[in-house]
């Protein structure tokens, strides 16, 4: 569970909807990492649009596993470098790599429309209890499409717009998964979040 959620919603209330994103079509290319001194060193392929210490998502990173993960807060060094602390041993780095801004990315329309591929029903039996939100199963009907490695959930206005950013998960039990025509259910009675 990564993140997005910055402005309250009403979780049983509001219509909340399923995304699954091709990460390969979102986010900015990593073109490097370096590691000195508890730091790692990102550089990107173009302009990052960053603002020291904003949270950040690595993902499809090639090397340490654990880069592929949320970073808390980044040091801007320039328009195509940021860093931050990582304090992993002998940490290595030998490709790829997408840059996701979770403190910058709001609304739907910020996850470019060839990364959505497949979008759900609305999220029904919606409960919240005691810090932890809670959904019935819900169903992609018949995705198609290039692999997915991340899932979205949003508050669904009717427009890409207006319609806010509530979670980004790249490390779901499932994921990546490659939609094949068939349906796929997505069970949230475990719980989504906890607060």
């Amino acid at each position: 569970l990564e993140g997005f959620l910055t402005k309250k919603i009403d979780w049983v209330a509001d219509s909340v909807v399923g995304l699954l994103v091709d990460t390969a079509a979102y986010g900015i290319a990593v073109s490097g990492i370096t590691f000195s001194g508890g730091q790692a060193t990102v550089t990107t392929s173009s302009a990052h649009g960053l603002a020291t210490g904003d949270p950040v998502v690595l993902t499809a990173v090639v090397g340490t596993a654990s880069l592929n993960s949320e970073f808390g807060t980044v040091e801007v060094l320039s328009a195509t470098q940021f860093r931050f602390a990582f304090t992993a041993s002998s940490p290595t780095y030998t490709g790829g790599g997408r840059l996701i801004r979770i403190g910058a990315d709001t609304f739907l329309a910020d996850i470019p429309a060839g990364a959505r591929i497949a979008t759900s029903s609305a999220l029904t039996s919606k409960t919240a209890t005691g810090g932890s939100a809670r959904a019935g199963t819900t169903l992609f009907a018949s995705p198609t499409g290039t692999s997915c490695e991340a899932f979205v959930l949003y508050q669904d206005t009717g427009s890409a717009a207006t319609s806010r950013l509530i979670l980004y998960s790249d490390d779901a039990t499932g994921l990546p998964v490659t939609p094949n025509g068939g349906p796929l259910n997505v069970d949230f009675s475990a719980g989504i979040f906890n607060l």
